[in-house]
């Protein structure tokens, strides 16, 4: 059994992420179980479970919150409409996938709070468009200003998910 997350390639985790992101966009809730199976995966090789569930979870609900608010104001729009979420299943999917990243894959950002912010003002918005490009979700307010409008919400959210992330590493011996 694997006893660090140093037996986990970061390479690995990052081409995981990447490559749900890629099967929801093109399959859309059809990956829900190679998701399901990708976050039990990651979980079983963490070796600070708790954590882990505890960074997941937080993001997830953060982004799909954050996503949820831009759809229900106009700036996204899903074909088919989702019926439970304003969001569609397979972006909570997505959510999960990232924030299974942000203690593993995108550490190094995360210990480098400007380059994390700029990054995220400037790859979410590429995310989203290259989403938009592919067909999955469509941008009744033009690529520019909703361009703008994601950048503008990534920068607190990552800042968020900065201080949350080392909170948590921060609580050594209290959910080990």
């Amino acid at each position: 059994m694997i006893k660090t997350l140093r037996a986990y390639p970061i390479w690995l985790n990052l081409i995981g992420y990447q490559s749900l992101w890629f099967l929801a966009i093109f399959t859309g809730n059809y990956s829900l179980l190679a998701f399901a199976l990708g976050l039990a995966a990651h979980l079983w090789l963490s070796p600070e479970r708790v954590k882990e569930v505890t960074m997941v979870m937080f993001c997830a609900v953060i982004g799909v919150t954050i996503d949820s608010v831009l759809t229900v104001s106009g700036v996204y729009v899903f074909d088919p409409q989702p019926t439970l979420l304003p969001i569609p299943w397979w972006l909570l999917g997505i959510w999960l996938a990232f924030a299974a990243t942000i203690r593993h894959g995108l550490r190094y950002f995360i210990a480098r709070a400007p380059l994390a912010l700029i990054s995220a003002a400037i790859g979410a918005p590429f995310a989203y468009l290259s989403a938009s490009r592919l067909g999955a979700v469509v941008f009744p307010l033009g690529y520019l200003k909703t361009a703008l409008i994601v950048s503008a919400a990534w920068i607190p959210l990552m800042a968020l998910l900065i201080i949350t992330s080392r909170w948590i590493d921060s609580r050594k011996n209290a959910w080990t």
